[in-house]
Parts: structure tokens; C-alpha cells; sequence
């Protein structure tokens, strides 16, 4: 649930196409309606038992009556409350669904997620676990490093042997879809290419989420001489974006065959936060 100032009524996600559900949530959400603030049910809200809902929702409108209650007594340009760190932030805003364990080793983050979950998200509590290093070091048993290193490479090799190039510019993002080893003796190209490009569909959207791509994204994939092959490619790469919690739109082929894709701009990418965080360390080293 997000509530909002400068805007009254009530809204749902756009994400959530249940006619029943829609219903269901504006009835909850119409019950705590005020023009003093705008109240919105976001995606992962659809599954939410209504007692839950309720609860955020009081919890919310707690909030905004201390926020407002504070400001009376406050100086001018003082932070009457700061934004979580956007770790923590994801796992409220869309992620909780897709999370299955949330694992950590240092105990002083561990509170700060604990803490955090019983207020904003209790029900992911018992997902928040604590590492016992006499089970290994966590970035060794996880291949963290690892793991993070091949987030970061340009080149995703598919199961079938073809291979995606992630280039990010300061104007665009370009995924290139090739071949690779894919198609080597192999009498059906066509349908060859028509399976490697729903394929590539699938890691796309799963990359995209992954290393947080946003704006202007065009996805060269490997020409298709059939329309149906065309039109299950995009109906596919619909169906894939349409799982990521920030908002993504295929828009459509061009003449030149790429597909036009748009996500909505947030935090930084993954590069851009690995970046940061190694140019900090360094200059902490250099003190």
C-alpha cells in the first residue's frame, strides 16, 4: 500500500487485471478514503489477506498523522522522516513475492532488517534469516562475488548455446541477441531462431530486473521471416515483463526489427551502486 499527498481518491495497480480483485480492493481502500491523501494497492497487494491490507493501511495513515503532527512543531527545512535504504525499500515494493529467503551475516543489519519487517512488512519476517559463519563464510557457500561478477559482465550465455550483449550508453541500453553455438548443423534454422529468440525473451526481462536497466531499452533479436514467429516473440516478451514489480512496457518492432522496450526510471543500475560503493572504498583507503 502507498499513501500520497496532493492528490485524493483511490487507485490500483495497473498490474493487477482481475476485475474481481480490482473490486475487492477498491471496497477496502473506498472505507479509508479522505481528500486530504491518495491511497494506492500495489501489485503484490492482489494475494494480501484483507485483514493485512487493513493493518498497513492503519499503519500508514499512523504514520501520516505523526509526519503532519510533527511538521507543526518542526523548524523549516528540517527531515521529518528519511526514506529506507533501498534494500529494504524492494522487499515492500514489489519484490516480497519472488523473495524466498532473505540472508545476511552481519548482525547489525540483520536488526535493521528485523526491525523494519515487523513494521512495514510483517509478514516477510520469516523469511529474514541469520547466518551462522560454523556453517562457512556466506559469500563462499552463496558465491556472492561470483554471482555479482556475472551480473556485471556484458555477455549472458542461454542454455541453448546463444548469448545475449548487455550494453549500457549514456542514451540507450542495447541487448544484442546472438546465435553463438546454437545453430550449428542444424537443418530448421528458422525455427532454430524462433525458439533462441523466445529464449532470450525470458533472460531479458530476468536481466533487466537483475541488474536494474531502465529507460530506453532496444533489443536486437535474430531476424524471423515468419509474422506468427514475430508476433509470439512480442506476445512472450509481454507476458515476461509484465512479472517486474517497476513498470515496463514492450512498445513495439521497428522497421529495422528491434523491439522498443521502456522501464521506469528508480534507484541506480547495479553497475551504477558497485560503482559507487568501490569509488567510497577507495577514497576511504586514500584517507
Amino acid at each position: 500500500m502507498v499513501l500520497t499527498i496532493g492528490k485524493k481518491g483511490c487507485n490500483i495497480s495497473k498490474k493487477i487485471r482481475d476485475k474481481a480483485v480490482r473490486s475487492r480492493l477498491l471496497e477496502i481502500l473506498g472505507e479509508y478514503e479522505d481528500p486530504g491523501y491518495l491511497l494506492i494497492a500495489r501489485t503484490n497487494s492482489a494475494g494480501v489477506a484483507e485483514e493485512t491490507l487493513r493493518e498497513e493501511i492503519e499503519a500508514l495513515l499512523k504514520r501520516y498523522e505523526k509526519i503532519t503532527q510533527q511538521g507543526i512543531y518542526r523548524q523549516p527545512f528540517q527531515c521529518l522522516e528519511q526514506a529506507p535504504p533501498a534494500y529494504l525499500a524492494d522487499i515492500r515494493d514489489g519484490y516480497a513475492e519472488q523473495i524466498e529467503r532473505i540472508v545476511t551475516d552481519d548482525e547489525q543489519l540483520y536488526t535493521q532488517a528485523e526491525t523494519y519487517l515487523k513494521e512495514y512488512s510483517p509478514q516477510e519476517q520469516d523469511k529474514l534469516v541469520h547466518w551462522d559463519l560454523k556453517d562457512g563464510k556466506l559469500d563462499a557457500v552463496y558465491n556472492v562475488t561470483r554471482t555479482i561478477e556475472h551480473a556485471l559482465m556484458p555477455k549472458v550465455w542461454l542454455k541453448s548455446g546463444a548469448y545475449l550483449v548487455i550494453q549500457p550508453t549514456e542514451a540507450l541500453i542495447s541487448i544484442d541477441v546472438n546465435t553463438g553455438k546454437a545453430v550449428s548443423k542444424k537443418k530448421d534454422v528458422q525455427k532454430t531462431f524462433a525458439k533462441i529468440n523466445l529464449e532470450a525473451a525470458g533472460e531479458i526481462a530476468v536481466q533487466m530486473r537483475l541488474r536494474n536497466l531502465s529507460g530506453i531499452i532496444l533489443v536486437d533479436f535474430i531476424d524471423l521471416e515468419d509474422k506468427e514467429d514475430q508476433k509470439k516473440l512480442m506476445e512472450c516478451l509481454r507476458q515476461e515483463v509484465r512479472k517486474d514489480p517497476v513498470q515496463t512496457t514492450v512498445v513495439d518492432m521497428t522497421k529495422l526489427g528491434l523491439v522498443e522496450i521502456t522501464r521506469k526510471k528508480g534507484r541506480k543500475s547495479l553497475y551504477e551502486q558497485i560503482k559507487e560503493i568501490e569509488t567510497k572504498q577507495s577514497e576511504r583507503q586514500g584517507e
